[in-house]
């Protein structure tokens, strides 16, 4: 499956993580709260990276408030 290249093309569930994360939940809080896995949390939060075009989950909270 190709990476996301667009905020568009994240599925529901990487949105709801990623504006979490923007709330300032670390992974393990994120992964107790979506009932997941810490590494699914990060390959939804590298999804998303790869989608805003952002290194980081700083420059990512930022985009999203923007």
């Amino acid at each position: 499956m190709p990476a996301p290249q667009t905020p568009a093309d994240l599925s529901d569930r990487q949105k709801q993580i990623v504006a979490r994360a923007a709330d300032g939940l670390t992974n393990l809080e994120l992964a107790v709260e979506f009932d997941v896995g810490v590494d699914t949390v990060k390959h939804h939060l590298s999804a998303a990276f790869r989608a805003y075009g952002v290194p980081s989950r700083a420059r990512l909270a930022v985009r999203l408030r923007d």
